[in-house]
């Protein structure tokens, strides 16, 4: 990630805060958020360059919108690490 300072010449502003975490040996960075009734969340894996974006309308349940969003992009990054290190013939 790259570091950012304050501008002088700016008065307000708004920035999201990324949370880097951590499971086994896979990482990624994301942010997750939500109002009344609605969750998202949204990480990434930097090095691979792919993401996971994930909206759900209903609070409760046994649903883990923060579990299911990790475990969609551990996939996908598996499935393009594998593509991209096939032997070429």
């Amino acid at each position: 990630m790259t570091e950012n300072v304050a501008n002088a010449a700016v008065s307000l502003g708004y920035g999201i805060g990324f949370m880097a975490q951590r499971r086994g040996d896979f990482t990624w960075v994301g942010h997750s958020g939500g109002v009344a009734g609605y969750s998202a969340m949204m990480y990434f894996d930097r090095e691979m360059q792919l993401g996971v974006i994930v909206f759900r309308n209903a609070v409760g349940g046994k649903a883990k919108i923060g579990r299911l969003a990790v475990d969609v992009l551990k996939v996908l990054v598996e499935a393009k690490w594998d593509a991209s290190h096939k032997p070429v013939h």
